[in-house]
């Protein structure tokens, strides 16, 4: 016995832009990214420890 699949369970779930971008994004790009989001930590905490 087969039981149907309805609509909604052969969905792909939905993304959001912001998801669909980090998607969008080759191995190359996601480590320049992740090596900006670092230094733009690095200088919130230097600027944070200098005043």
């Amino acid at each position: 016995m087969t039981v149907p699949v309805t609509r909604s369970q052969t969905k792909a779930p939905k993304l959001s832009p912001a998801d669909k971008r980090k998607a969008a994004l080759s191995p190359e790009l996601r480590e320049v990214l992740h090596m900006l989001k670092s230094l733009e930590a690095e200088l919130a905490t230097r600027q944070a420890s200098s005043s």
